[in-house]
Parts: structure tokens; sequence; C-alpha cells
């Protein structure tokens, strides 16, 4: 909780909000205080009043879903290119399904984030080759054009068909905005970008992804019971069958504590006493 607060969450959200990180946590399977720098660097980055942190975090859980990432990494790389995609008016769900689409053809995170910055950072920059041609191609810089409502992915596709493919590469300044571009542009990253689904189709994910982990968990916990029941009457005999509810429920409630990350469940204990002492 103390990191929400930090992180700039007002007092009056703050129970929502750790509801919101705590689902974050339990269906991205890493710690509270993961969910909550992950989930506050995107909505400080481009304003409440912009996007929430329910719409943040169920963008996050769809990249994940399209992606080859997972809700950790994605939280610890946000930072290299999210200030520079809000500074320029391009959407979270447009670097997200950028990001889901370029770790699924096996860019790692972190490189993927530092990339795609670089790619939004050259196309943006006034008087490069890239934005000569933008200009050339569209009349318009690739700042008006994201401001006219087109995706970053929809200006390099468009860019990429318009001259022969050497012509397109030779118009980046560096490897890694070459790279991003030429990583979502391809019709493999294509069709992952169409299929994040607007806005509309990230609705819940996060929710989804924990229900997910709970029913995991609860199966693990149910299965793990009946194995620990059969050894111990297969050992000492079916007449005290009876006898050993207490003894398995114990162990019941050991084997679930320990199938999952420590320091997770730890954390979401403390969340959930915050939450209850509230009456929430």
């Amino acid at each position: 909780m103390y990191q929400a607060v930090s992180a700039g969450i007002p007092q009056e959200n703050i129970f929502d909000f750790m509801k919101i990180a705590s689902d974050a946590a339990l269906g991205g399977v890493t710690d509270l205080e993961t969910a909550v720098n992950g989930i506050t660097s995107v909505v400080n980055a481009y304003g409440a009043g912009v996007i929430d942190a329910a719409t943040a975090s169920d963008i996050m859980f769809t990249a994940v879903r399209l992606g080859k990432t997972d809700f950790e990494q994605l939280s610890k790389s946000l930072f290299q290119v999210i200030p520079t995609a809000a500074s320029l008016g391009i959407s979270f769900e447009d670097v997200a399904a950028n990001l889901a689409a370029l770790t699924a053809q096996g860019t790692p995170t972190s490189v993927a984030t530092t990339q795609l910055r670089a790619a939004f950072v050259e196309a943006a920059k006034s008087g490069t080759k890239l934005d000569g041609a933008l200009r050339t191609l569209t009349g318009k810089s690739f700042p008006e054009l994201i401001a006219g409502g087109k995706t970053s992915s929809e200006i390099f596709v468009a860019l990429r068909e318009s001259m022969p493919e050497q012509n397109f590469r030779d118009l980046f300044s560096s490897v890694e905005a070459s790279n991003a571009v030429l990583g979502i542009t391809n019709k493999t990253a294509l069709n992952i970008i169409d299929s994040f689904g607007g806005l509309e189709g990230t609705f819940g994910a996060s929710t989804k992804a924990a229900d997910t982990m709970s029913v995991s968990l609860n199966s693990l916990a149910d299965a793990s019971a009946e194995v620990l029941k059969i050894q111990f009457i297969e050992s000492f005999g079916k007449d005290i069958e009876s006898g050993v509810d207490s003894w398995i429920n114990l162990k019941l409630a050991v084997t679930n504590y320990l199938s999952t990350d420590l320091r997770l469940r730890n954390q979401l204990k403390v969340s959930s006493a915050a939450l209850e002492k509230q009456g929430l």
C-alpha cells in the first residue's frame, strides 16, 4: 500500500487501486510491489484522466496473452518507453500491441521497449530522413499523424509499403529503431496487433487472469490433499480415516502455501487484511 501512495495514487482511491493491483499480482504470478510499480508507471505517465489503473492492467495482460512476456517483465521494462510514448500522444494500447508483436517474435521485453522508444524518438525528430519520408508521403509529421488518430504501426506500414525495401531500411539512423519498426510491420506482427482487439477487447483481462490462477491453485491444493490422505491411510490403515481431518487440513494449508511464491502470498495477505479493516 505504501508503494501505491508514494507513486501518487490518491488516498481516496487507494483501496480500489489495491484490489486491482492484487488481481494483477495474483494473475501475473508476481508480487504486489511489482504489480503496483507497473500499473502506476502507466497511469502516472499518461495521467489518470487518460487511463485508469484497471484499463492499464487489462491492457498489460492482453499483451502478455498475445506476446511472449509476462506481467513482471512488462512492469520492470515499461519505464523505458512509456514516458516517450505518452509525450507523443501514442496510446498505451498502441505501445502494448507493439510490445506483444515484438516479444512474440523472440525479442526480450527489455530490448523491445528500448527499441520501440528509439523508433518513436527518431520518427518524431524533425529533419531526419524518416521525418522527411513521412512528410513526403503524407504531408504531415509523425506526431501530427498520431494526433490525427493513426497508430504507430499503421504509419510505419504505410511508409514501408510506399518504397523499395532497402530504401525503407536506409531511413533509420539506429539499429534499435530499425529493428523495432521492421518487427512491427511484418505479417506476423500485424496479425498480433490486429487481434489486440481495441480497448473493448482488453476489458476484464486482469480479473480473468486472477480467476484462472485461483482455480489452478485450488485444484493443486485439492489434488495435494487427496494424495496426502491416500498416503496417510495406506500407511496407518483405514480404521483411522475419520480421525485425520484436522491433520489433512493442516497439510493442505501447508501444501497450498508452499505451492506458490512466498513473497506473493505474503503481499496479498497484507493487502487483504488492509481491505478487510476498511470493510471492503
